[in-house]
């Protein structure tokens, strides 16, 4: 019940909820889950002020999230710009992932191909 409550607000096309919902991800404390947050994110990628709002916030936040991992910040990410479709979009998130670190993600190296000899 209270994490469908919790996405319920994904769901608005008010900007003032949309802030609030967007303010309780990195609320102090954390009273939800990274899933429920990414379930929160997906939602409001259902109208346009969703997606954008959460595009917005996830630059802003991007250096506090500190306390998630690699993977549950590329769902975050793939989340916010999921919803993103104009070019002058497009060319925003390329200069946003070209100007930001992005942890260890970016440091990792594939491995090398199998050998079977």
């Amino acid at each position: 019940m209270r994490t469908d409550a919790f996405v319920s607000l994904g769901y608005t096309d008010d900007p003032a909820l949309i802030q609030q919902a967007l303010s309780l991800m990195t609320q102090e404390g954390e009273p939800f889950s990274p899933l429920e947050k990414w379930f929160l994110l997906n939602a409001l990628q259902t109208q346009r002020a969703g997606a954008e709002a959460s595009w917005a916030w996830l630059k802003s936040k991007w250096g506090q999230f500190g306390k998630v991992g690699v993977v549950t910040v590329g769902r975050y990410t793939a989340s916010c710009t999921g919803s993103l479709s104009t070019a002058a979009q497009l060319h925003d998130v390329q200069e946003f992932a070209s100007s930001v670190e992005v942890g260890h993600a970016g440091r990792c190296v594939p491995p090398p191909p199998f050998d079977p000899g």
